[in-house]
């Protein structure tokens, strides 16, 4: 039986803890490479953290964790998913009033279908065939029905609406064409999805309640930036109001810094403005009258596999108008973390955000840079958690912070 490394970290006192905890490992670090796919969820109405990653001793299975907001009662199962329908690739969890996770599977050792599977059930195809599919990720209703958003390799965005059992297809659409992914996320009764068009590099939104009818594209405006747009991540608060996280490239300094689009046509808040050094790759969760943005920084500006991050959360206590200073959650950590990715939901009981990372087991290697340039070797998989200490710092409200 494999037997799994659980290690605890805490720093500060009190509610000021930041913890890691190891909870899997896997053959390969993919599970986590770009914020397209959704590898953590959380879910207030159960309590329940759900974490899926690709397995270690056959990296085309995948596995889960199970834990509370409390993080008491840890499980993780291998081999939840066992390849029925083809090798599993990117995954997602979905943490609703059940639990659920959907991911791209192979066929004939090419991108192809679209697979969900609730946990005490059977793997489905929802997306019924081979569309060359990509990356797969969705999102439970009010209704119970779930939405399944598939990316395709040429550039087509596809939902498929299936009823809480996968037992029946409600809906299909083409989302976009000719399109990147963004985001997508159902709150406040509502289900948006973000997409950048390749034709003029716009970002577009469109919603659903009840996904089966979608309102037609629309614009959402990022006055003062397009191209320099890098990494982009996007969260519903509770009224239903999109939060758009992004870096974006300063050709000024050569510095990356993060942003966060709270309105169509309105400036976005600069929440990170440190030079000479970069600052990406962010992911943004909402609850309450919160949001908190996770990013990456680069700690010594390494060459290649030397360079080292660190993980900093900033919170806003105003759904994501004004917004406190960066806090480092990684400063005491001996290993090199990398590929972030923040659960959607923040826990507004324990008042904390959950995020997964992963780094080396053999090395102490930027796991980002091994991914797109190295070779794959195993990796660890952690939970993180940070707990909301309260906005005492200076809060960065919406001016003139473009460069």
């Amino acid at each position: 039986m494999k037997k799994f490394l659980f290690v605890i970290i805490i720093t500060g006192f009190g509610l000021a803890q930041d913890i890691h905890i190891c909870v899997d490992s896997s053959a390969n670090g993919y599970t986590l490479l770009l914020q397209i796919h959704e590898s953590i969820s959380f879910s207030p109405m159960t309590d329940t953290i759900l974490i899926v990653n690709r397995g270690f001793t056959n990296s085309n299975n995948l596995n889960i964790t199970r834990t509370t907001g409390a993080l008491s009662s840890f499980m993780t199962s291998s081999n939840v998913y066992q390849g029925q329908l083809g090798p599993a690739r990117y995954p997602s969890a979905i943490a609703g009033t059940q639990l659920y996770i959907t991911f791209p599977f192979l066929i004939s050792g090419a991108w192809g279908g679209m697979g969900a599977q609730k946990i005490s059930g059977s793997p489905v195809d929802v997306g019924n065939g081979d569309l060359n599919i990509h990356r797969v990720t969705g999102k439970q209703l009010p209704n119970s029905n779930l939405v399944f958003i598939g990316v395709t390799t040429d550039n087509q965005i596809l939902a498929y609406t299936w009823d809480a059992n996968l037992s029946q297809l409600i809906s299909n659409n083409i989302i976009g064409i000719n399109s990147v992914y963004v985001g997508c996320d159902c709150n406040g009764g509502v289900f948006y999805i973000f997409y950048r068009s390749l034709s003029d590099l716009l970002v577009y939104y469109r919603f659903t309640v009840d996904g089966i009818n979608w309102t037609s594209p629309q614009q959402w405006s990022i006055p003062g930036f397009s191209s320099s747009i890098g990494y982009m991540q996007m969260a519903l608060t509770d009224n239903g109001a999109p939060r758009i996280v992004f870096d974006a490239y300063s050709e000024s300094d050569s510095t990356y810094r993060i942003y966060v689009s709270y309105a169509s046509g309105v400036p976005p808040v600069m929440l990170v403005s440190v030079r000479d050094t970069t600052c990406f790759y962010p992911t943004i969760a909402t609850g309450g009258n919160y949001c908190a943005v996770l990013y990456c920084r680069s700690r010594n500006m390494g060459s290649g596999p030397a360079n080292r991050w660190d993980f900093y959360i900033v919170w806003s206590s105003d759904n994501g108008i004004t917004w406190g200073q960066p806090l480092n959650c990684t400063q005491s950590l001996t290993y090199n973390p990398g590929l972030p990715q923040l659960a959607k939901r923040i826990d507004t009981v324990g008042m904390r955000v959950y995020y997964i990372y992963l780094a080396h087991i053999n090395n102490n290697d930027d796991p980002y840079w091994t991914l797109l340039y190295g070779t794959p070797v195993p990796f660890r998989i952690y939970l993180g958690a940070k707990v909301y200490t309260g906005i005492k710092e200076k809060k960065i409200a919406q001016s003139a912070l473009l460069s």
